[in-house]
């Protein structure tokens, strides 16, 4: 059990890492947002750029930190938007 715990912890370390950049850049473009059909619009082309830059590998643990950071900027429907794509990748 401990090892799971360490290893997410660790997959999520690299990939805050990895994706400083776009975590970033993808809070601050989402938060921007006031209505939710821009915010779906926003989150739907954040996700075509990761996956033609980065492809689809690592994409859902990339939207479940993307949703980490909105929800630490106190954005909890950006957060849930985010989450909800993340379920569907």
């Amino acid at each position: 059990m401990k090892s799971t715990i360490k290893r997410e912890s660790v997959t999520k370390m690299r990939i805050d890492m990895a994706f400083e950049l776009e975590l970033a850049v993808g809070a601050s473009y989402i938060a921007s947002m006031l209505h939710a059909a821009s915010r779906s619009s926003c989150i739907d082309e954040l996700v075509l750029g990761f996956v033609r830059q980065h492809g689809s590998v690592d994409l859902k643990r990339f939207l479940l930190a993307l949703a980490g950071r909105l929800h630490a900027r106190g954005n909890n429907e950006g957060a849930l938007a985010v989450r909800k794509h993340a379920d569907a990748a």
